[in-house]
């Protein structure tokens, strides 16, 4: 049995005898074209956190973490707790910050991600994702949250979402995205 690539080389040859390299190169930009969605949704990549200090690599991690969420659920339908599943490859404890993240429900219904300051001088951020289905689209809520003046405590959010009503963060803390 050939393989693909054998079977498009194979169809590539026998199309050059009758056209000319332009048409040939058309339709092979359409085929790339057609099979590139189906590569890069095959395709885990896998992030570093960059040399970012103090409250950049905090903000990073959360708006990160929150964005791999939210295309995790809506290619599966659901949430998940783990870092390896998003292909996510975190250092969660720095000098500057302790990085955690906590699932909700079973099955997961919301995923609450927190950079906690561990030192007095910088604000700490939580960062929640809800999941809600729609018909047969799924679609993840995301809401952001950093303390007012610096804390080594990081917002508490709540963990379920109340309907018809957009979050408010809690006393002390002011959103962000």
């Amino acid at each position: 049995m050939k393989s693909y690539e054998q079977m498009v080389c194979q169809r590539a040859i026998v199309s050059h005898q009758k056209q000319s390299i332009w048409q040939i190169l058309a339709k092979g930009s359409k085929v790339l074209l057609c099979l590139s969605p189906l590569v890069v949704a095959s395709c885990k990549v896998s992030l570093q956190i960059p040399k970012l200090d103090g409250e950049q690599q905090a903000k990073f991690y959360i708006q990160t973490v929150a964005r791999g969420q939210e295309a995790y659920y809506k290619t599966n339908g659901e949430l998940t707790a783990s870092l390896k599943e998003l292909a996510l490859d975190f250092k969660l404890d720095t000098p500057d910050y302790k990085f955690a993240m906590l699932s909700h429900g079973d099955p997961t219904h919301s995923v609450t991600m927190t950079a906690t300051a561990k030192k007095e001088n910088l604000h700490s951020y939580t960062g929640i994702v809800y999941g809600k289905k729609e018909g047969d689209n799924y679609e993840a809520v995301v809401n952001m949250c950093q303390t007012e003046k610096p804390s080594t405590t990081a917002p508490k959010l709540p963990t379920e979402p109340i309907l018809n009503q957009e979050l408010d963060c809690p006393t002390g803390s002011i959103p962000w995205q």
